[in-house]
């Protein structure tokens, strides 16, 4: 049905005030992508050209990098024309890179050359991890198609530094993002960070100190008291496993935050992802010839018990929490046991989209099963003179 003029203005107010009222900005994102197709009836038209340039304003300012990055395929693909179809080439170049990113993840090869106007056939071997048929596959482009390669190869590049990097500061931890419309709830990947120290006695008595976005946390409430217990968890794990060590005994005193991040957050599933952090963090204070750190490319999600055993999450947002790292360049993704099942239900469906993706589901029922996997909690041999000056 064709709008009046007067009709046309307030079903544009109304869009205005709806994506004006969600909170996060994927979500204000979303609802203005969708809107896309009411103004592109207008977009020729001179009369309605105020409209189209102000949504055009609209849509450049919530194509940030960080929204752009936590959209699907689908949503990339249309925002990209988008871009295309209203002339604006620097949005477009950024949603094309991400675009072509993702592409990469999914291990859609044929995609992600089309893209970047290279019409050679991929000629990969069998049992090849994703990052390896990248690598042979820019090796293939570099001669013939050296613009292509180009790109393609800072998308390797950017992804091998991600997987040869292994941390003690932080840990990516899976978290849904909701919003006040229907469908637009959101799995997000976030780093949780956190600093780490030991002191003595506070106000004459022993005390943990924690806080998080440096505010002393509330143990009432479960997502923060969710991180006092990961604390006292990975204590006992360590009294269990070295009753002399003398950092047991002390206070600690932990920094979280989440990077990047000014949202709200609620839930108890970040537990695991403490726990892991500062089990890392506590283990670099041992003398020991051999240091652990978290792999990268891991993600974690499930609240845990006073005894360190997993506890399932939501089974909602397990969906979409699969479904953020499924898309990215995650490769190990750690969750309760208990989840498992259903965990592999939803990643067959993904990979039946996406044949190639090898995302790797690891079920736990206890936290120690965690601290033992050396695909998650990695090992490196410490130099003589480091071992010493511990010692």
């Amino acid at each position: 049905m064709q709008l009046s003029p007067l009709e046309f203005a307030k079903a544009f107010e109304k869009f205005t005030a709806s994506y004006k009222s969600e909170q996060s900005e994927i979500a204000k994102l979303l609802i203005v992508i969708d809107y896309y197709e009411k103004i592109s009836e207008k977009s020729k038209d001179k009369q309605y050209k105020g409209y189209v340039d102000q949504y055009k304003s609209i849509l450049s300012k919530l194509s940030n990098a960080e929204s752009i990055a936590n959209l699907f395929t689908s949503e990339l693909e249309k925002l990209n024309k988008i871009a295309d179809y209203l002339d604006l080439p620097i949005m477009k170049d950024q949603v094309s890179s991400q675009l072509l990113k993702q592409y990469c993840n999914l291990a859609e090869w044929q995609k992600a050359l089309y893209l970047i106007k290279c019409e050679k056939e991929p000629e990969l071997p069998d049992n090849m991890s994703e990052l390896d048929q990248l690598s042979l596959i820019c090796s293939q482009i570099e001669e013939s198609h050296p613009d292509s390669f180009r790109k393609l190869n800072k998308v390797y590049q950017d992804w091998k530094s991600l997987d040869e990097t292994i941390e003690i500061d932080s840990v990516n931890s899976l978290f849904t993002q909701y919003s006040t419309s229907a469908g637009n709830n959101r799995g997000r990947i976030l780093s949780l960070t956190a600093k780490t120290s030991t002191f003595g006695k506070k106000n004459g008595k022993f005390e943990d100190e924690i806080t998080f976005a440096n505010q002393l946390i509330d143990f009432n409430d479960s997502f923060l008291g969710s991180l006092n217990k990961s604390l006292e968890v990975v204590r006992e794990y360590y009294l269990q496993q070295n009753r002399k060590s003398d950092f047991v005994k002390k206070n600690w005193r932990v920094r979280y935050s989440v990077e990047n991040s000014s949202d709200t957050f609620t839930g108890d599933s970040i537990g695991l992802s403490a726990a892991v952090l500062i089990y890392i963090q506590l283990q670099h204070q041992l003398v020991s010839r051999r240091e652990r750190f978290i792999y990268n490319l891991s993600s974690f999600t499930g609240a845990i018990d006073e005894n360190g055993n997993l506890i399932a999450v939501n089974e909602k947002s397990l969906e979409q929490k699969i479904g953020r790292a499924f898309y990215s360049p995650i490769k190990y993704l750690v969750l309760p046991e208990s989840n498992r099942k259903n965990g592999n239900n939803i990643l067959a469906n993904l990979q039946s989209k996406h044949k190639n993706r090898r995302l790797r589901l690891i079920g736990a029922e206890q936290i120690s099963e965690i601290f033992e996997n050396r695909n998650i909690v990695r090992e490196q041999k410490v130099c003589l003179g480091e071992y010493a000056a511990k010692s």
